[in-house]
Formats: C-alpha cells, structure tokens, sequence
C-alpha cells in the first residue's frame, strides 16, 4: 500500500479514460453541476432607489440578491425596493405595495402591483416613486422600456396624481438621479 501511495497511483488515478462517442465519462456542460441539474446564479448587487426624508429627491442604494434563476434579478430588484432605513432618512416609497408579476417580455421589464391604501403617496410622493422604479429597471440593460401595470391593468395613474406612460421608455430617465423627477415619454 505505501508503495502504491508514495508513486501517487492510488484509485482516484485509476479512472479509465472517458469515450465521448459512447457517452461513458461525459461531463455536464459548462455551468451545470454533474447530474444535469442547472446551477444556482450567484449573488448579484442591483441599485434601487429611496426617497429622502424631505421627499425632493432620490437615494441610491445597492443591495445583494440571490436569484433563484436569473429572471429572479429583475422582481428582487422591484422587491429591494421596500427596503430602507428610516430612522436613517431613508423613505422606502414601495414599502407597502405588492409585486404580483416582474418579468422581462421583448425588452419591455412588465411589472404588476398592487396599491392597497397604505401605498399610496401624494404627489411628490407618486413622482419619486414613478422616477425610482424606473431608474431600478433601467440599470438592466436589457431593459429599453417599462410597463407598470395595477392589479393587471393599465391605469391612467398610479396613485391618481401623475400621468402614468405606457410603456415608459429609457429615454424619460437620464443616467443622473439629481437631474431632478424626470417626465415620463411615451414611445
């Protein structure tokens, strides 16, 4: 045994040499764990946007997610925002609202809510959160246009105070937040 041991031949090197052309020893393709089963995405880190705490601009944040898929990363960025650390000015203005649907369709980033009442903000508040959801699709660039829709429909508005286009198109958000609340243009 020693002898076997110490010329480095133990039985992890005795493993005969793989045929592709029948199949023995074939490998899972690049990716994929042996078994054929997909691999997990690794974390990503997405921006999602925050209202101050005097609700006359946005606050850039990043957060790490952990998609089950990779279509996962566009809802947990929507979900992301939710998050904020009030005590520290941060006002999460998709705090309360629900995400029924996120998903990505030629281009065009759908997402679905709902607003029960506790989500619904005045109309700064409505702007900001217009301008933030925008600015956390448009950083995938994948993403040339976004379709809010409430409880599956197209609304006139989100929250009764802006003017909600459909779709909302890269173009209404320039790459700098402190450009002030972009209006949105339709295509």
């Amino acid at each position: 045994m020693l002898l076997i041991a110490s010329c480095g031949k133990g039985p992890e090197s005795a493993q005969p040499p793989s045929d592709a052309s029948s199949g023995a020893g074939a490998q899972a393709p690049a990716g994929e764990p042996p078994g054929g089963t997909k691999a997990k995405p690794e974390p990503v880190t997405v921006k999602y946007y925050v209202a101050n705490d005097r609700l006359d601009g946005l606050l850039e944040r990043e957060a790490v997610v952990e998609p089950e898929e990779p279509s996962d990363t566009y809802r947990l960025a929507m979900e992301a925002l939710k998050r904020g650390d009030e005590s520290a000015g941060e006002l999460p203005l998709w705090k309360n609202a629900v995400f029924r649907r996120v998903e990505l369709a030629g281009g065009v980033l759908i997402v679905d809510v709902s607003l029960p009442g506790e989500a619904r903000l005045g109309s700064m508040g409505e702007a900001l959160a217009i301008e933030a959801i925008a600015r956390t699709a448009f950083q995938f660039e994948e993403v040339s246009a976004l379709e809010i829709l409430v409880d599956g429909e197209q609304a006139d508005s989100l929250m009764g105070h802006e003017e909600l286009a459909h779709p909302i198109v890269r173009a209404a958000y320039p790459d700098e937040p402190d450009a002030g609340t972009a209006q949105a243009l339709t295509e």
